[in-house]
């Protein structure tokens, strides 16, 4: 598909700069940082949703420090990518992006919300509704680099379609929404057996 095939371009090779490519190259970046760190990301934490949330955003209650950091985390990313994006290291921008999916697979795994399912669901609902909504930014800053999957992911928390600007960075999810769309993956890994060798 184009867009993994974009994504590898961007992350891999320095704008104006020479670079390397081989499939084996292609399929590693696509396996590991767009199937494995975030397609599994989006993939697991609206599957719990649909699952354990009645399939709706769920209501938040106070949040912690722990969900405060990776929230402002999110929403202050854009003056770092805005400074890549102005000076063409897109590289760098996705490096950036690829801060904040690390940062939300550390919160989800730090967080556990399967254990909080069974000893405290309002915490379980605010966990949830931190991680749909940093999943929500990811998927705004991604639009430029991979538009396709990005609006993907936009589409599977029911986000409008004049709410995904970078504008809109500060516009929160709202609770109570109904997730319509069963999660599937977006990014289908590549199998080595298929790949090209050089």
């Amino acid at each position: 598909g184009i867009n993994p095939v974009r994504y590898f371009m961007i992350r891999e090779v320095p704008f104006g700069s020479d670079g390397d490519f081989s499939y084996p190259m292609l399929a590693h970046r696509t396996n590991t940082e767009l199937a494995n760190d975030l397609g599994n990301l989006v993939q697991r934490v609206l599957s719990f949703v649909h699952k354990n949330a009645e399939a709706k955003i769920p209501q938040h209650t106070e949040f912690t420090s722990e969900d405060q950091e990776i929230l402002q985390k999110s929403y202050h990313l854009i003056d770092d990518l805005r400074n890549y994006a102005n000076q063409q290291q897109l590289h760098k921008l996705c490096e950036g992006i690829w801060s904040l999916v690390s940062a939300a697979n550390r919160y989800v795994d730090y967080q556990k919300p399967w254990d909080l399912r069974k000893t405290d669901t309002a915490r379980m609902s605010t966990v949830l509704y931190t991680l749909l909504e940093v999943i929500r930014v990811i998927g705004l800053y991604l639009q430029p680099i991979i538009p396709q999957s990005a609006a993907k992911i936009l589409d599977l928390l029911m986000v409008p379609q004049d709410s995904r600007t970078f504008a809109c960075i500060s516009q929160s999810l709202v609770a109570g929404v109904c997730l319509e769309r069963k999660p599937e993956p977006i990014f289908p890994k590549i199998e080595m057996t298929n790949v090209k060798m050089d």
